[in-house]
């Protein structure tokens, strides 16, 4: 009895160092990407912060889910780490300012008008989207590659 609970104690540590790997895994790659295309590793730390958070908040509770419902494809990964990196910089940064009066430009094109956002400020929004979409899933690919390289993951 005392032997079988060890050996489940040891698979249950293995298993928890194999998520979590793959968890600050998921979370260093679109940082180090940010870092990257920002040409400055000071950009590293504070990107893998916040990467790093919406892993462990979003994305972690997401992964046991779809570990639960048995949703163990890729194209699951992809779209949940899509969400969780479009969705909460885009409730953040939602385009619609409730102040009359406020404008925005980018370059020589108004983005915002009294507070309204322009069809060009609405494409400049979708495009913001898409980009953290785009990191968030990178960063879902790097975590759902680690768990079944590691396998911990078995696709069916």
């Amino acid at each position: 009895m005392g032997a079988g609970r060890a050996i489940r104690q040891r698979a249950g540590i293995v298993r928890a160092i194999k998520w979590s790997v793959a968890v600050l895994l998921g979370a260093a790659v679109p940082a180090a990407l940010v870092a990257i295309a920002l040409d400055s590793a000071g950009f590293f730390p504070p990107a893998v912060a916040l990467t790093l958070s919406h892993a462990v908040i979003l994305g972690l509770p997401l992964a046991l889910l779809y570990r639960r419902l048995q949703w163990r494809s890729p194209t699951f990964a992809l779209a949940g780490g899509f969400l969780i990196g479009a969705l909460p910089i885009g409730v953040y940064l939602w385009p619609l300012d409730a102040s009359i009066g406020s404008n925005a430009w980018t370059d020589t094109t108004q983005t915002l008008i009294d507070g309204v956002p322009t069809r060009a400020g609405w494409i400049e929004y979708l495009q913001m989207l898409g980009g953290f979409g785009l990191l968030g899933a990178i960063g879902a690919m790097a975590f759902w590659a680690t768990l079944k390289i590691t396998g911990e993951l078995r696709v069916q």
